[in-house]
């Protein structure tokens, strides 16, 4: 173990004199026309900061670098003139919190992450120092010793300084090799990045202290082997410690000597798959923040991690960096490459992120940058003398965190990480998720849960069950659980469980029940909440006019996309939107919500935004528009706009039409606003937001469907949107009621009489063109039911 004094006297001799001389500077690079490609040629990292596509860059930069930015003829601003100074001070003056903020999907339930009790805030601006880190490993193994190992080199080659890089694994037989898939997590390839330290040793006490009661946790350590590597660059790390005892240190590479006053080799440019492969995914100057060194795997701790990986069988490895909230993956030494299970990457990158809402992609897609000798290339793309392994890089922290974010950040961001740590784990074992997409009302007695299950994991050994359990005790049974043997890694399969309601259930009143996907090794449930009754129309717009609609300068009818009647309504027709836009639409009237016990909001809608600077947001003001909040929907996410962080927007791409629900029983008993609100900033403009067939309805106590068994029920479609065909069910008062469909000009294409109280319609769509198309009862006695919409697309 390397003692403070012999830290001060190896800082001594390899340049510390030097190094207090630097100045770093948080700094705007504008592009105006240039290529990233250029920058990068510099020996900047592109893949750490805040990045505009084609505008600007903006990170940390010695005196050095921004003087080599600006002679390349770029333009640049001074963002923080001494960020060192900035993360200093933030670091004193932040209230040391143990708070939980994350960017969760909206409308879903945020899981709790307690903080591990062993866990707490370094020496080092909050951050470990290197010795806190190896005491920490040395405690796990002292408190846990039948669960993780005590600390071992990971080779027996040390770092370029002498010191050792340790790992420890967690399993529940750490001291025996077994058959089980193995898992790597590595951190601190870039010194300077001490969160990926801290995220990493908070999930392995997350992990430690919740074995024995928790039964997913304890699964996934039983069945699997987890392999960390907490700090594989320890000379530049203790570097960091001695320059800036109280965090804030700038040093990124290792510690070699480059023999011409130069330092440090780019551990994360010297792995040997495409090694050199250009100039611009990394760089061949020894004073470049990128240097590659002179020959891949040249450096001893990028040789020890090669060695370690080849002495395993990872199936999956998580190389943790900071920071831009974005997760990338192979391959990256050209743009437009993908790797030949990009499909599989692409499920797995998705499942990864699912809680966190991280962008994910190669290095092109998420920041428009070419990365060449890199650890998940290698790791993924060498497969002679080793297996493939499914690897990423995440790149944690906002952009306001930098490289040492506040320590009131640290928890937080180490909670925002947890879901996808243990999504590892689950992919390599026995594991698949039930999607669902189940509505906010039930109108009859008896029902069906509908889902899809999706196998993820790459064990499919045994089976699979999903099964319903009553919460509330209106629901007075539930159809046989679904047994999937025999299922390939990957598969979806799309099924249903019936469930049936007390007939004394009234209306408004909520039903609760859980769904379990039961793989075997650990139980994963959802609760899902509907409320009985048939809603009401109170409003229904086909948004053929503007006549229920207050709209800003830019909002009108448009005709080049829309579900219904010819038009839609958009921000900005047959056009992009504008920049530095801040334009809205409000619901002319007021919406009334007195005297009824459930309301809804549905409309049809599509969308192309900047993620993260452009977004539209959905919201109601129960003042009458001086106060408004922003309103969760299906497919709302949280904004990963800086100003708006958070909150519930629609951003990015959906580019085909979608059928979206928001709840509006927060302002039950009020009379309410409505508005849409399109944000953008001055840059890059794009197609924007739609939306069409507007419908709000309410259920009240007094109204609605009676009942008896037989109540009158229509079903939806299913599938919505169809191609050759759509099914909807039916429970009605008599046979010999007429089905019918309308086009959109109100001709019939399909009409069947009824035969039976109940059953399912098969309506052929195969000859159907497409559109929006409307279905109803008409009864021979009680006159046509409600009716309801399903789209034909070919």
């Amino acid at each position: 173990m390397k003692k403070i004094n012999t830290l001060i006297l190896l800082i001594l001799i390899s340049g510390f004199s030097f190094a207090q001389q630097l100045k770093y500077s948080k700094v705007k690079i504008w592009f105006d026309g240039k290529q990233s490609s250029q920058l990068a040629t510099l020996g900047v990292d592109l893949l750490e900061g805040e990045y505009k596509r084609g505008i600007w860059f903006i990170s940390d930069f010695s005196e050095k670098e921004v003087s080599k930015i600006q002679q390349a003829g770029f333009r640049t601003e001074v963002v923080i003139d001494d960020v060192q100074k900035h993360y200093r001070e933030r670091a004193q003056q932040s209230e040391q919190s143990l708070e939980r903020v994350s960017s969760v999907a909206c409308g879903t339930s945020a899981p709790t992450y307690t903080t591990p009790s062993n866990f707490y805030l370094g020496e080092m601006g909050g951050y470990f120092s290197y010795d806190q880190m190896l005491n920490i490993l040395d405690s796990m193994a002292l408190l846990y010793p039948t669960l993780v190992t005590v600390k071992q080199q990971i080779d027996p080659a040390t770092s370029i300084e002498g010191n050792p890089i340790y790992y420890v694994k967690i399993s529940d037989n750490t001291n025996v090799d077994e058959s089980e898939p193995e898992i790597l997590y590595t951190a601190v390839h870039h010194a300077r990045e001490a969160e990926s330290l801290s995220q990493l040793i908070y999930y392995m006490w997350y992990l430690l202290e919740n074995y024995s009661t928790d039964p997913t946790i304890q699964a996934l350590v039983d069945n699997t082997e987890m392999f960390f590597v907490p700090c594989l660059n320890p000379d530049g790390y203790m570097y960091n410690q001695m320059t800036d005892p109280n965090g804030g240190g700038m040093w990124r590479k290792n510690r070699r000597d480059n023999l011409d006053g130069q330092w440090g080799v780019d551990l994360n440019r010297n792995y040997d798959h495409f090694w050199g492969f250009d100039d611009t995914g990394s760089s061949p100057a020894t004073d470049g923040e990128t240097y590659r060194g002179t020959m891949p795997f040249s450096e001893p701790e990028t040789q020890a991690l090669s060695n370690f990986t080849i002495a395993h069988e990872f199936k999956f490895a998580l190389n943790y960096h900071t920071y831009g909230n974005y997760v990338v993956q192979p391959f990256g030494y050209l743009p437009d490459l993908y790797p030949a299970d990009s499909a599989q990457y692409s499920i797995y990158g998705n499942a990864l992120t699912q809680e966190n809402n991280y962008r994910i992609g190669p290095p092109n897609i998420t920041v428009n940058y070419v990365v060449n000798g890199s650890s998940d290339d290698w790791m993924y793309g060498e497969q002679s003398s080793k297996p493939k392994v499914f690897a990423w890089t995440p790149e944690v922290g906002l952009g306001s965190d930098g490289f040492w974010p506040a320590p009131s950040r640290i928890i937080p961001i180490a909670n925002e990480n947890i879901y996808a740590n243990l999504m590892l784990p689950k992919l390599a074992t026995k594991y698949a998720q039930v999607s669902h997409s189940e509505s906010l009302n039930v109108a009859q007695l008896g029902n069906d849960f509908v889902y899809d299950f999706n196998v993820l994991g790459m064990d499919t050994t045994g089976s699979f069950t999903v099964r319903l359990v009553p919460v509330s005790s209106n629901v007075i049974s539930v159809g046989a659980a679904k047994v999937y043997p025999n299922v390939t890694s990957l598969q979806s399969i799309h099924d249903s469980i019936s469930f049936n309601l007390d007939p004394s259930i009234a209306n408004g009143d909520q039903i609760v029940y859980i769904v379990q996907c039961d793989n075997g090794l650990f139980i994963e449930s959802d609760t899902i909440a509907q409320t009985y009754g048939i809603p009401q129309p109170i409003i229904i717009d086909d948004c053929s006019n503007l006549a229920n609609w207050s709209a800003g300068t830019l909002w009108d009818l448009t005709t080049e996309d829309f579900t219904s009647a010819g038009t839609s309504i958009t921000d900005s027709p047959f056009s992009t939107y504008t920049s530095n836009d801040f334009n809205e639409i409000v619901l002319a009237n007021n919406v009334d919500l007195t005297g009824v016990i459930n309301a809804s909001l549905s409309f049809d809608a599509k969308w192309v935004t900047e993620k993260g600077y452009d977004y539209v947001q959905l919201a109601a003001s129960a003042d009458n528009g001086s106060t408004w909040t922003n309103l969760c929907g299906r497919y709302t996410q949280p904004s990963t706009e800086s100003t708006i962080f958070g909150e519930p927007s629609y951003e990015g791409v959906q580019s085909t039409w979608v059928r979206e629900t928001v709840s509006l029983n927060d302002y039950i008993g009020q009379s309410i606003k409505l508005r849409f609100r399109l944000v953008s900033d001055g840059f890059l403009e794009y197609d924007g937001f739609y939306f069409d067939d507007i419908t709000i309805e309410t259920l009240s106590s007094g109204t609605g469907i009676s009942n008896s068994p037989a109540a009158i029920f229509i079903s939806q479609a299913y599938p919505n949107p169809a191609t050759e065909k759509a099914e909807v069910n039916y429970n009605l008062t008599s046979a010999g009621d007429l089905f019918v469909v309308y086009n959109t000009f109100g001709q019939i294409v399909f009409e069947k009489e009824i035969q039976n109280t109940n059953g399912t319609i098969l309506i052929p769509t195969s000859d159907l063109s497409s559109g929006m198309y409307t279905y109803c009862v008409i009864q021979n006695v009680g006159g046509r039911s409600k009716v309801g919409k399903f789209m034909v697309t070919k």
